[in-house]
């Protein structure tokens, strides 16, 4: 049964090999991101059975199990970012409007011009 092409399964691999081997302080972490918070529990459920399986195969004389591979979606980590910098009481919520559709789609109509091959909805 075809699963995928595996490249979920080579970077969690790759994300194992990299804690292992180059995580050498308290603070060092793997960061693996996606676009999607759904894949999180997926990753995480994935990576536990691979550390389980695998994790003799990485590691060296200064690898440590306690070590860490962050998971995050790409939305979270730009939201911690952006809070870290400017606080929590910065945060604005953009309404859903006319006026931004109507800027979305004039965005949507200057990237088809430079990728007229890829196809664009709204």
């Amino acid at each position: 049964m075809w699963l995928g092409s595996g490249k979920t399964i080579v970077a969690l691999h790759r994300a194992l090999y990299l804690q292992l081997n180059y995580c050498f302080n308290e603070d060092d972490a793997v960061l693996l991101l996606t676009y999607n918070k759904a894949l999180i529990n997926y990753l995480n459920y994935i990576f536990k059975k691979i550390v389980k399986e695998h994790e003799h195969e990485y590691s060296n004389l200064y690898s440590k199990a306690n070590r860490k591979v962050d998971k995050l979606n790409i939305d979270k980590m730009i939201r911690d970012h952006y809070v870290a910098i400017a606080g929590e009481d910065k945060l604005e919520f953009v309404y859903y409007n006319e006026a931004i559709r109507s800027i979305l789609k004039e965005c949507i109509s200057e990237v088809k011009k430079d990728y007229h091959d890829v196809p664009f909805h709204h």
